[in-house]
């Protein structure tokens, strides 16, 4: 699968990105809920982000040596990026980092009301080194990393928002 190379890349990518200040959990779901809408079989719909307010950071569109490009949306402290891979083009992932620790669980939970007004049938799913919430075809990967200035109190979230097409039998 290509969610451990894709969430590698991103790790690295996200690890120089110190700048970040904290966001609300109101604002990270309202985020994932953007990625959710825009993934979709024939990968993220970047217009689709457009029209809610995420624009591409200029310099990232044209680094030869990185498929990563980051996309801002004014006002807000976290930031998505998107990959130019083919191979991982279904992603669109939330770098983010909290207030506080006691704001990760406020977070899952904004998460997960923001899925359901879109889908009612998206479940929450502890997974390896997080949770996931699910309604396939689509589910967000939410995993704790030590990137975008993450401290001990005051930590950084990688969430992971895909679209997987079911495999043919």
């Amino acid at each position: 699968m290509l969610l451990p190379i894709l969430a590698a890349g991103l790790m690295l990518a996200a690890e120089d990105d110190s700048s970040l200040d904290p966001s609300t959990p109101r604002d990270v779901a309202s985020a994932v809920g953007d990625c959710w809408n825009a993934v979709s079989a024939a990968g993220v719909d970047k217009s689709r982000l457009g029209e809610t307010g995420w624009s591409l950071v200029a310099a990232t569109a044209d680094l030869a040596n990185s498929p990563l490009q980051v996309w801002i949306k004014k006002g807000a402290n976290h930031r998505i990026m998107l990959t130019d891979d083919v191979r991982a083009a279904d992603y669109c992932t939330v770098i983010t980092r909290l207030s506080s620790k006691a704001d990760a669980e406020k977070t899952l939970t904004a998460m997960h009301s923001t899925l359901k007004s879109y889908d009612a049938k998206v479940t929450p799913e502890r997974t390896e080194g997080g949770v996931a919430f699910v309604s396939l075809p689509r589910f967000a990967q939410v995993d704790t990393f030590h990137g975008a200035g993450a401290t001990e109190d005051q930590p950084s979230l990688r969430i992971i928002v895909g679209y997987q097409i079911p495999e043919q039998s």
